[in-house]
């Protein structure tokens, strides 16, 4: 990973799929490279290679973007763990507490289900 830049299918960073509705969109505002076919990717690299100082640039801006991604990442996951509870009570249903854990996170949850086992909370 380290000094890589990534290299993307457009079609693949707008695909949408039952379990990850854009999972990839936030790539489209980093310093990736962004192609509409395969073809595409050898004279894209062709005209980067001639262009050393190009290629260096583009190489520290993914760099920069990617550690603050994901920064981004940890700072929102530890937010997430972080944020008070919600007091539930006992005879609460399941989707009551996840209603009431959900009103406190200020996030949108919902159910999945996953293969072999019963439901599982996925943040949306």
């Amino acid at each position: 990973e380290a000094g890589s830049i990534p290299v993307f299918l457009k079609a693949d960073l707008d695909k949408e799929d039952s379990r990850c509705v854009r999972s990839l969109h936030h790539w489209y505002n980093s310093p990736a490279l962004i192609v509409d076919t395969w073809d595409d990717l050898y004279p894209t690299m062709t005209a980067l290679m001639k262009n050393i100082t190009e290629l260096d640039s583009q190489q520290e801006r993914m760099g920069m973007w990617y550690e603050k991604y994901m920064r981004n990442i940890i700072a929102d996951f530890e937010d997430l763990m972080l944020a008070p509870l919600p007091a539930t009570d006992t005879t609460d249903s399941e989707d009551m507490v996840l209603a009431k854990v959900t009103a406190a996170k200020g996030k949108k949850w919902k159910k999945t289900k996953i293969k072999g086992k019963k439901t599982k909370k996925t943040k949306r």
